[in-house]
């Protein structure tokens, strides 16, 4: 497939060669090119034309659309340094909410105009967190255009950016965790479950899990990888940060659950194999609701934990090193449900603060 700024050409079945023309040769005047073999999907293929591009110093034409630079330039260049699932989501907002209005656009003619014209339309058609994203990723598009000197600034960063109110998100109470403990009792999830409520993993982390990730007598878990799902595929690769590869000590309850299921391999299997994420999914949603339980999505299990932690008086810090976050920050913002339990306490320790009595005034007899 020829492009103005590239080509990739398949050779055989998975196997495509890809080339980049940069300048000519002083010496013999012949055109320098770049290329590469490429064993994989066409994707893969476009992700090396953009790694090429970036090493020749090649610029597109400048009459390149917004809609040819996502797809051929920034999205295959994204894959480089984010994970599969990341682009994905780059890719389906794309197609979604910023090609079909935007795409025929060049990419140096886009206006702040458009641009603000573009998010009140969307607006219109979507929630406003969808809004966000599409905002997020257009303009982490466009700040790689300016780094690349494909245009000259941002345009987006003169339409003002949209907010989103944020929900707190639905979390058990003590009460309801322990009848979660009780119901999944036996059941394959148990082990998953508990560490889920006890430790405050991702999914992902917990399909990763091996009973040698397990230690019964130190009372601990270790995190050193996550399985994802998409299409069909699985994969297990590291976190996605430094702070998720971390140990978390299980209370004694914890160990004491899932002492009886100790086996060797996946922490969940059927059939000997791992179960696979939205498996895992599914098998919890059907349990939950056979068991008659308010449901909360899994991922919650993990709001549950931390909720219940900084309920029962643990920092901010050291719920944030047991989530396996960046920064207390991100703890704060999108995994802690306002708790009464922990307002309580605080009004009792101001119970200590009082203000001192005011000394009596005498009184003046009467004349």
């Amino acid at each position: 497939m020829r492009r103005d700024i590239g080509a990739i050409r398949p050779l055989q079945r998975g196997v495509w060669r890809v080339e980049v023309t940069h300048g000519k040769d002083p010496v013999t005047g012949k055109s320098r090119r770049l290329s590469r073999n490429v064993r994989g999907t066409k994707r893969e293929a476009e992700s090396m034309l953009a790694r090429l591009l970036l090493e020749a110093g090649e610029r597109p034409d400048s009459s390149l659309t917004l809609k040819d630079y996502l797809e051929e330039v920034w999205l295959p260049a994204a894959g480089e340094k984010v994970r599969v699932r990341t682009v994905d989501g780059y890719r389906a907002k794309c197609k979604l909410y910023i090609i079909p209005t935007l795409g025929r656009v060049r990419l140096g003619d886009l206006e702040p105009y458009d641009l603000d014209r573009w998010m009140a339309r969307l607006s219109d058609k979507v929630s406003p967190q969808t809004v966000v994203h599409a905002y997020r990723v257009l303009c982490n598009a466009l700040n790689r255009a300016v780094r690349w000197r494909l245009i000259a600034s941002n345009p987006l960063h003169s339409v003002d950016a949209p907010t989103v109110e944020r929900s707190r998100p639905d979390v058990l109470t003590v009460a309801e965790a322990g009848e979660y403990l009780e119901a999944f009792a036996g059941h394959v999830l148990e082990p998953m479950v508990v560490i889920g409520i006890a430790a405050g993993l991702r999914r992902s982390e917990l399909a990763a899990l091996t009973w040698r990730d397990i230690d019964l007598d130190a009372n601990t878990v270790s995190v050193s990888k996550g399985m994802h799902e998409r299409c069909g595929k699985v994969w297990v690769e590291p976190p996605k940060s430094k702070t998720s590869r971390r140990v978390v000590v299980l209370p004694s309850w914890a160990i004491d659950a899932l002492r009886p299921h100790r086996a060797v391999g996946p922490l969940v299997a059927e059939g000997g194999e791992a179960i696979k994420p939205n498996r895992i999914t599914t098998l919890y949603n059907r349990h939950v609701k056979k068991a008659g339980l308010r449901r909360i999505p899994l991922k919650n299990l993990r709001h549950t934990s931390a909720t219940i932690a900084l309920g029962a008086d643990v920092s901010l810090v050291s719920i944030s090193r047991r989530l396996g976050h960046s920064s207390v920050a991100v703890t704060d913002r999108f995994y802690l449900a306002p708790g009464n339990e922990a307002d309580v306490k605080a009004a009792a320790a101001m119970e200590t603060v009082k203000p001192k009595p005011k000394p009596k005034r005498k009184r003046l007899a009467a004349k």
